[in-house]
């Protein structure tokens, strides 16, 4: 007389553990606790939106490295965002130019100010 009282799910969105469907898998904070590595160091993991229903995900499958997508050499791995403002205030006072070039003063050009591959001695040149 008896059956199972079991809902019809989507595949993947039948969850065991409440015999419901859907299984809001992204927890506040669950990947709160995960840092990158390398470029990505600075960066945060986030759970999106479209795997929070897939109960076949694991915790360890459900989050990933919040990373904007960059420009080729504009992504930023000190803050982890695009754009670097390489040219800092100041950054080129302290330099000099030599010979004919003593007197003249150096500048870091827009087009260098959010290239991140630049290290900052490539980004001063002179402004003559």
């Amino acid at each position: 007389l008896c059956e199972v009282d079991k809902p019809t799910c989507p595949d993947g969105d039948f969850n065991p553990s409440t015999c419901e469907c859907g299984c809001d898998q992204c927890d506040p904070g669950i990947c709160d606790s995960l840092t990158g590595d390398g470029d990505e160091a600075a960066c945060n993991f986030v759970c999106p939106e479209e795997v929070n229903n897939d109960c076949t995900l694991s915790p360890d499958d459900l989050c990933e490295v919040d990373k904007p997508t960059c420009p080729d050499g504009d992504f930023n791995p000190s803050t982890c965002e695009c754009g670097c403002d390489q040219c800092d205030p100041g950054i080129c006072d302290s330099l000099t130019g030599d010979g004919d070039e003593a007197a003249c003063n150096f500048v870091c050009p827009e087009e260098v100010n959010n290239d991140c591959t630049l290290s900052p001695d490539d980004l001063c040149e002179v402004d003559k």
